[in-house]
């Protein structure tokens, strides 16, 4: 690895396939599309803790190792799992079971968002719960790698390590 680890995790970032940056972009977006439904109801908050929370794991992962790997899905997968399911228990179950449930008086957007956000976490966790299950297996080369790219997860770009 080179000595400068930001311009490796840069060139580790730019080996990603487009689709998976396009894909990681979108998650992003729809994370912090929530801040439109503050107030809504105590689920954003959890929405932000969720995506906040992920943020220092992912570097504790990212920064040592100078660049990316199929083990960051656990950074995913620890905080997101349980708030899928909450957002999933919300949006199914009768409000016998929630402090504040969703009803006939909670905005169609507001629906709307957390439909389509869970449906986006759930593909996102199956991609991660599959990464860490390759991982596991012993796929634990850092995209942008020789081994990375012959394994066709990333295209070459970083040939120091």
């Amino acid at each position: 690895m080179s000595n400068n680890k930001f311009s490796d995790i840069v060139e580790s970032w730019k080996s990603m396939k487009l689709w998976v940056k396009i894909w990681l972009f979108y998650l992003n977006a729809i994370f912090i599309f929530c801040i439109f439904f503050w107030g809504d109801h105590e689920v954003i908050t959890w929405i932000l803790v969720a995506y906040l929370g992920s943020g220092p794991y992912l570097m504790s992962i990212i920064i040592p190792s100078g660049g990316l790997s199929r083990v960051l899905g656990l950074a995913h997968i620890v905080p997101w799992t349980p708030l899928c399911i909450y957002i999933l228990l919300l949006l199914i179950t009768p409000k016998t079971l929630h402090v504040r449930h969703l009803d006939t008086s909670t905005s169609g957007s507001f629906i709307i968002y957390l439909v389509i956000f869970s449906a986006s976490i759930m593909i996102s966790l199956c991609f991660d719960y599959y990464d860490v299950y390759r991982w596991l297996k012993g796929e634990r080369y850092i995209l942008g790698s020789k081994e990375a790219a012959a394994a066709g997860a990333s295209q070459l770009k970083r040939v120091n390590l």
